[in-house]
């Protein structure tokens, strides 16, 4: 696994890849997306709200841009 790629301890990876692979199995989510992608774009998106002190709605709209990215259509 390279240096980059996000490494949560396992009590917290496997209910998050449980929750992945359920959605990706009802087809709500894109099967191209593993969770080193979806821990990238969430760690990324937490550090930069709390960097840089983002407001509720910021927040919001970034997560909602997020999860529409990561729906199949």
């Amino acid at each position: 696994m390279p240096a980059s790629t996000p490494r949560p301890e396992p009590p917290t990876c496997a209910p998050i890849e449980a929750l992945l692979l359920r959605a990706q199995r009802s087809g709500a989510v894109r099967r191209d997306v593993g969770m080193p992608e979806l821990l990238a774009l969430l760690s990324a998106t937490c550090l930069a709200a709390q960097h840089h002190g983002w407001d509720d709605t910021l927040r919001t709209g970034t997560l909602r841009v997020v999860f529409d990215g990561l729906r199949t259509s």
